[in-house]
């Protein structure tokens, strides 16, 4: 996805832009590895169940990456992700409150009772 926006647009200078790739891992929603940041038990925007325990243990995960990029020097950064990773940027934000200088979210939803909207 990192080549196909970077097609579209590009950053302007001391911006950066995060896209982080989620880790391989047993996802209980397909029974089988694949790349997810955390569990989900379904696909239904009027769903109740979040996994808030794996979408703060990400989050972290996302804090350190952002402390890292600013300790190298970057003016702004701006995290956003594409489906899961769109959703935990949202969660990171939102409701971690990851202080970054945007956010954004590609063909992602949460759900009508997210935890993020209880702010």
């Amino acid at each position: 996805m990192e080549k196909w926006l970077a097609r579209l647009i590009s950053p302007p200078p001391g911006m950066v832009v995060l896209l982080p790739s989620a880790p391989m891992r047993e996802y209980s929603l397909e029974g089988k590895i694949s790349s997810v940041w955390h569990q989900r038990k379904e696909l239904d925007i009027k769903g109740t169940d979040e996994d808030l325990v794996g979408i703060d243990e990400m989050s972290n995960g996302l804090h350190l990456m952002v402390e890292r990029v600013r300790e190298c020097g970057a003016g702004q950064v701006t995290l956003g992700g594409f489906s899961m990773g769109g959703h935990l940027a949202l969660h990171a934000v939102y409701r971690r409150h990851l202080h970054v200088d945007g956010c954004f979210a590609l063909s992602s939803f949460l759900t009508e009772t997210s935890a993020v909207f209880g702010l």
